[in-house]
């Protein structure tokens, strides 16, 4: 948990580790768009928040009109895999737009 870390401002010192890193690095504070992996990931690849990409529920399909990072990143001549074992983002629901292998 983010509230429990040193790195982002907790009086005792439990993530020594990560400061060190971090003094070489970039920090980032992020929050999941969704308590749940669907529409979560479903941002994670377009990034568009949930309401704008609207794979909200277990049946919802992730709609091919929407670009992936997979897509650009294919288009910039790269290859593409994912390795997903989550039936919820499988490519019955459109999660394979854009990878190469999936």
């Amino acid at each position: 948990r983010a509230d429990r870390l040193s790195l982002y401002g907790y009086k005792h010192p439990t993530s020594p580790h990560l400061e060190a890193l971090a003094r070489d690095g970039v920090v980032f504070n992020v929050a999941a768009q969704a308590p749940w992996t669907k529409p979560t990931v479903a941002s994670i690849l377009t990034g568009l928040e949930s309401g704008q990409h609207q794979c909200l529920d277990y049946g919802d399909h992730l709609d091919d009109r929407l670009l992936t990072w997979a897509e650009h990143l294919r288009e910039g001549g790269y290859q593409t895999f994912a390795s997903v074992a989550n039936p919820l983002i499988g490519s019955q629901f459109g999660f394979d737009q854009g990878f190469d292998k999936f």
